[in-house]
Order: C-alpha cells, then structure tokens, then sequence
C-alpha cells in the first residue's frame, strides 16, 4: 500500500510502508499529534499505537511511513494541536491541509531474521558496551534474573530500567530493546520477551512504549538490519542513533548477547 502525503498543490508520496503502518490506517481510531520534529512526525492513536512519517534519509522503522521527501517546508503549517482525521473507508489521514492518500507501495518486512547472527563472530572489544553504573547493575541483575529463570528478580530488573534516564525513549528502554533483540537471536520464543516489555512498557513514554512493543515482535530500525545482513559498518550506525540511543541499546545487545547465549546455545 502506498500513501501520498499532500499539502495544498504539493505533494509527497509514500514509497515504502510497513504492516504496522497499514494496520494502525486500517484500524480507524481516533488520533492525534505526537510529535512535530522537523524530519519526522509522529502521530498517536487512542490505543497509544504509533505511526511515524519520515523522509528516505532516515530509513525504515517498526511503525514508519517513508516519504519521498523531507517535511521542512510543511512543518510551519502544522500545528501540535491540529485534528488528525483518518477515513478508514479510503485509507486516508487528514493534518489540518494535509492529506495522506493511500495505493499500491512496497511493504518492508520490520523483523530481520536475528538467528543469523548465531553464526556471527564479532570482535569482543566491539561487543563490549559503555554503561553508567546504575544502568549497568540493573542490566545484569536482568541477565542473571533470564540465566536462572528467576522472574520475580527480572520484573525487579526490568521495571527499575523502565523509564529511567530522560528523552522519548530514556536510555533504560534502550538497553531494555537491545536485551529483546538478542533474545531474539537466541531464544525468539522465550517467554522473557512477553514478561519483558508487559512490564516495562506501562512505565515509559508512549513512543518508548511503541519501540518496546515492537522490539517484542522483533521489530528494529533499519540499522539492526545492516547489522544481522553483516554490513561492515553496522554497528557504527547504530552508535549514531539520537544522543545515545544507539550506545544504549547496543550495550544492553551486547551485553545480553554473551550471557543468553550460553543459557540457550
């Protein structure tokens, strides 16, 4: 499904889309503004599911609608408390003069085949990840907490890294997303993921919330992609990501990466 994104005589289209992206159109609920950022806007519906309109240079996510353009010159006409209306019946979203018309468009699958990366070798001085003490103490009490099945002492771990530290998505979310992605390499039906982000999620931000649920289903950005297809400067890319998002969630990966893999290798 492709969607074209209109303001007056201009218009952006849609060239990629994911399920994520089609469902929370599909479902019709009542939404609204998130956030207005100058590359991207995010929009909220009343179940707290995100959807993430973006420019190509930022590459895909979980719950993202890539635009063919950047939003620049749009932005100054949207207002944060503009109405969002959605037409489930034509697949339409209306922002104030915007509006988003859907057809045919590439679907991009969000979930990476993570059990690739059992087979990989990754220097340890790279696997290694920089942590603050707390984050760091929390994180392992996680990893012991998953070694020995212990859930009452990994609800303790996860909900004290939940919401901790400041931004949309605080850096304990981010190790906590990192600590689901490596689940995934190793144990994709564990039951740690669920218990993971049903208690982690209810404590943080919505659009943390979002990246929570989605890293559950195993569902990452475009950078976690180039890291399982064995691009050579993947992790770099994913260092990048915001302050230090990237730094973050690639410490909790690490980390989780070595310790669960010889619970579930």
């Amino acid at each position: 499904m492709a969607y074209t994104l209109t303001y007056n005589r201009h218009t952006m289209k849609c060239i990629l889309v994911t399920p994520r992206a089609q469902s929370w159109i599909g479902n019709g609920r009542s939404a609204r503004i998130l956030h207005l950022f100058e590359k991207v806007i995010n929009l909220v519906d009343e179940d707290g599911d995100v959807l993430s309109l973006s420019p190509i240079d930022l590459g895909p996510g979980p719950f993202t609608m890539i635009m063919d353009q950047d939003f620049p010159h749009v932005i100054p006409h949207i207002g944060l408390h503009d109405v969002v209306n959605l037409n489930p019946t034509n697949h339409s979203i209306i922002i104030g003069a915007l509006h988003i018309e859907t057809g045919p468009a590439p679907v991009w699958e969000p979930r990476p085949q993570w059990t690739l990366l059992r087979r990989s070798i990754i220097d340890s001085d790279i696997m290694a990840g920089s942590l603050p003490p707390a984050l760091e103490a929390y994180l392992q009490n996680l990893l012991t907490a998953v070694r020995s099945d212990d859930w009452a002492a990994g609800r303790m771990a996860a909900t004290a890294l939940a919401g901790l530290g400041k931004g949309l998505t605080p850096a304990g979310d981010d190790v906590l997303m990192g600590v689901l992605f490596a689940l995934w390499v190793w144990a994709p039906r564990s039951v740690w993921i669920d218990l993971i982000v049903d208690w982690a999620a209810p404590l943080t931000t919505t659009l943390s919330a979002a990246y929570l649920h989605a890293a559950a289903a195993g569902e990452a950005t475009i950078h976690w992609h180039n890291l399982v297809a064995g691009k050579a400067d993947a992790v770099d890319e994913i260092l990048s990501i915001g302050h230090s998002s990237g730094n973050d969630a690639w410490a909790g990966f690490a980390a989780a990466f070595n310790s669960l893999g010889r619970k579930f290798s």
